[in-house]
């Protein structure tokens, strides 16, 4: 609860810089308080493209989105893309549906990664 009243305070135009792996719950939390923020940035996060989404839909004033190498959706995914023409600076690059060393870690294990 008192992580949310710290989001709740926050200004709208603020900068966030968010790191490490973010449930539903806390991308819901970005974008019902702060559906005005303008700039995120989200170097190497763990995040789906469900929440990816969910972010660009709900806070529709973004001017600098940064999900650079991230791990959960591919830098090439059409619908992001499409999704972030509005967006002046969008930045995607080296982002992969899953860790090249989790599946390295599969394939040595007997598992493969493939879909």
């Amino acid at each position: 609860m008192e992580d949310i009243r710290k989001w709740e305070s926050m200004p709208t135009d603020c900068l966030v810089n968010v790191f490490g792996n973010l449930e539903i719950l806390s991308i819901g939390t970005i974008v019902k308080l702060l559906p005005k923020l303008k700039r995120l940035y989200m170097d190497g996060a763990d995040l789906s493209k469900e929440n990816l989404l969910l972010i660009m839909r709900g806070c529709k004033e973004l001017e600098c989105l940064n999900v650079r190498d991230c791990i959960g959706f591919k830098e090439n995914d059409e619908e992001i893309l499409k999704l972030s023409s509005s967006i002046r600076n969008f930045r995607c690059d080296g982002s992969t549906l899953y860790d090249d060393s989790d599946c390295y870690m599969d394939i040595y294990d007997g598992d493969d990664c493939s879909d």
